[in-house]
């Protein structure tokens, strides 16, 4: 029949937690890996957070790069209009000119 056993846990505070064992030594054991359980859950529970993140990004990475092809060729029809302006500024200044 399983004993109860106070185990020290040292992490950045020391105390003293009751746990159910055969032995100080099982006592021990199980209490490091509930404590190693308790820090991988946490890790995975930051991971799972970037995960998701990064499933987002996925799903609008078409959207966006639509977008910016999009504004892409909205510049480049805006230079072949700066580079006509003279052009047609040209045409303009000379009629202003004749009176």
């Amino acid at each position: 029949m399983p004993k109860e056993f106070d185990v020290t846990i040292v992490e950045t505070l020391k105390m003293k937690v009751t746990v159910e064992a055969d032995s100080l030594e099982d006592a021990e054991q199980l209490s490091k890996t509930k404590y190693n359980i308790d820090i991988y859950t946490r890790q995975l529970k930051k991971l799972r957070r970037e995960i998701d993140a990064c499933g987002g990004v996925l799903e609008r990475m078409d959207s966006v790069r639509e977008k910016l092809t999009r504004i892409e060729s909205e510049k480049f029809r805006g230079k072949d209009r700066l580079k006509n302006e003279h052009i047609s500024r040209s045409g303009r200044s000379s009629s202003e000119n004749v009176t």
